[in-house]
Parts: C-alpha cells; structure tokens; sequence
C-alpha cells in the first residue's frame, strides 16, 4: 500500500503508483538480494543460492565484455561474492527497523546476517 497514491476523494481510476528505491552508487549485489529476497521464498533462496550466483556473475562478465568495460572482473567477482552475505545483513536490519512481523524476514536471511556478522 506503501507504493500507491489513492485521490482523495476515492475517485476510481485514478489511482497512481510508484517505486521509490535509492538510486546512486554501490555494490550490484546488495540489488541483486533485495531482489531476490522480494521473489524468492526462504525454500528457494537455500535451494537456488549458487546457481542464481553463479548466473548472475556469469551475465555481469558478458555485460562487461559486451560494454567493453574495464575491470578485473575475478575481483570484481571475488569482493562481490565476499559482500553478498553484508547485502543480505543490511537488507535485514532495514526489515526489522521497518516491519519486525514482515513476512520476508526468514531463515535464509538470518543465516546469511550471521555469515556477515562473523567476517567482521
């Protein structure tokens, strides 16, 4: 309901809605858990973790090559990887200050904030 303006006087077909996420620099993983965690649920998530990942990566290098980028993509890769864990963690801490109860709060997201919290 967040994303959806109604008229004040109920007036039907004129509704509007809109996305408001943060827009600037940063890491393609911490998108990429946000997302996941908004599509997949917590049985999922365990199951297709590697593969996602590994697809992602792997479209992320063509990208770069077809762009023509210049990066050392297996740094890229490996800082990336390394902070996939931290994006999950930040994912959850906005959740639990945002909605405690909200329903993609999870085992999955727990185990990965504990994965962040231990390579600190």
């Amino acid at each position: 309901m967040a994303n959806f303006c109604f008229p004040d006087d109920n007036g039907f077909g004129r509704l509007a809605a809109v996305d408001f996420q943060y827009v600037g620099n940063g890491i393609g993983v911490k998108d990429l858990a946000y997302f996941l965690g908004a599509c997949l649920n917590q049985g999922d998530l365990f199951k297709y973790e590697q593969v996602i990942l590994d697809d992602y990566f792997s479209q992320l290098n063509n990208a770069l090559d077809h762009y023509q980028v210049k990066v050392d993509f297996i740094d890229l890769q490996q800082e990336w990887r390394s902070l996939y864990p931290l994006a999950w963690a930040d994912f959850y801490r906005f959740l639990l200050g945002w909605s405690p109860d909200h329903y993609k709060i999870n085992p999955y997201m727990q185990q990965q904030t504990d994965i962040a919290l231990a390579s600190l």
